[in-house]
């Protein structure tokens, strides 16, 4: 497209989104926004998830091949298996997608998941500005993580010599095939281009106050939303109505939730300790699977959790950024069990600023599921929680988010790059 064609046209922008719930769901409300100020946007997501991106306005105008969707979806918790998976994929078929999708799109910017690296280097061929979009922590060269992360780093290296060449192999045939080069592990994961919105506070963030002014710590878009009420005279209704004792939310998230027996102990020691308790069952652990539980118990499924955090005064959760932010939006203090991906770093980080206590081991006792449930009882946790709360409501989410998009867009309509042919 000449530029006096796109002078008089609306802006575009094409994303590349990686079809994981955690993932969608700070973008959806910012692919929103943006249709709002008028841009077209065009999405590339999975068969699976594409009535969620129709349903805020965008275009999905072309999918990801089922078998990567559904990988994508339970990834390894070895982060550089996820990154040899990420250079495989793009170097065997994502490249050639976004090629495709690019040259009919005619993007004016490019938004691609920090997990996407096939978009960022479509882009780079294209001369396109990219906006990168992270749902988790911003990766930076310690991986902005806890002091234990370059001790794990070196562990998960000498376990994962078959990842690291295959990334070697993958970076050689890209730029043999297309004078591009994927990165490494951390690029590979991260894939900065000329902004990067986080979604995420500075001051939760680690090392935040250390990212230049390219890094744009926009918040949480969607721990704000609302969520109904239970059903009046339903067992969960009725579980919140008896304001005698404290009451416990209990939820490991949507991917890594099979966990009957942990649920059960948590359970039952919540209810020992006067909590009431609701315990998210997930998409598919079987209600009878936890067994006999103690009254003050409820099980849920398709679960309200943001009117349960409403309520709450303890979250016991996996750690996954999102959940995390709509537990601290509402000042709630956590126990954290961390399962996979960024949960672990999720998780001491809380615990560092003082608002979560952390559950080491694969299966944690009654006895320390009850001593972390008794530190987070404590006026300093909840302080700690309301801190970083506050920190989160502070930044302007959706509309931090678009003016960074948008003014990029807009940037490159100033100066047309040229295309290659």
């Amino acid at each position: 497209m000449d530029a006096s064609r796109r002078a008089g046209s609306a802006l575009r922008v094409t994303c590349f989104a990686l079809p994981i719930a955690g993932h969608l769901m700070p973008l959806l409300p910012v692919l929103s926004g943006l249709v709002a100020e008028g841009a077209q946007v065009d999405v590339v997501t999975s068969e699976a998830t594409a009535e969620r991106f129709a349903a805020v306005g965008a275009k999905v105008v072309a999918t990801y091949p089922e078998a990567f969707s559904l990988a994508v979806q339970r990834p390894s918790a070895n982060f550089l298996e996820v990154a040899a998976f990420l250079a495989r994929s793009t170097e065997q078929t994502l490249l050639g997608l976004a090629g495709r999708v690019l040259a009919a799109t005619e993007p004016d910017v490019v938004i691609v998941d920090s997990m996407a690296p096939w978009g960022l280097l479509g882009a780079e061929l294209r001369g396109v500005p990219v906006v990168t979009s992270t749902s988790s922590f911003l990766i930076g060269a310690t991986l902005g993580a806890s002091p234990r992360a370059g001790a794990d780093v070196v562990r998960r290296a000498g376990a994962a010599t078959g990842a690291l060449r295959s990334i070697g192999r993958s970076r050689r045939a890209l730029r043999r095939a297309s004078a591009v080069d994927c990165g490494g592990p951390l690029r590979l994961l991260s894939n900065r281009g000329a902004a990067t919105i986080v979604y995420t506070s500075r001051e939760f963030q680690p090392g935040g106050d250390r990212f230049a002014r390219d890094v744009h710590f926009v918040g949480p878009t969607a721990a704000d939303r609302s969520s109904d009420a239970p059903e009046p005279g339903s067992p969960l209704a009725s579980l919140l109505s008896d304001t005698s004792r404290p009451f416990a939310h209990v939820s490991l998230g949507t991917i890594y939730n099979d966990r009957p027996q942990f649920l059960r102990d948590v359970a039952v020691a919540l209810a020992g300790d006067g909590y009431r308790v609701t315990v998210d069952l997930g998409a598919t652990t079987p209600a009878d699977a936890l067994g006999p539980l103690p009254p003050h118990v409820v099980c849920v499924r398709d679960v309200p959790q943001l009117a349960l955090l409403d309520r709450a005064s303890l979250f016991v959760t996996h750690g996954g950024m999102n959940s995390v932010h709509e537990a601290l939006w509402r000042s709630v203090p956590m126990v954290v069990f961390p399962q996979a991906a960024d949960q672990p770093v999720v998780g001491a980080r809380l615990q560092a600023l003082g608002a979560a206590h952390v559950l080491r081991g694969r299966d944690p006792s009654g006895e320390a599921i009850s001593a972390a449930a008794r530190a987070m009882e404590s006026p300093a946790a909840r302080e700690a929680a309301a801190r970083l709360g506050a920190g989160l409501r502070r930044t302007e989410g959706v509309a931090a988010a678009t003016r960074v998009i948008l003014g990029q867009a807009a940037r490159r309509r100033r100066v047309p790059a040229s295309a290659p042919t």
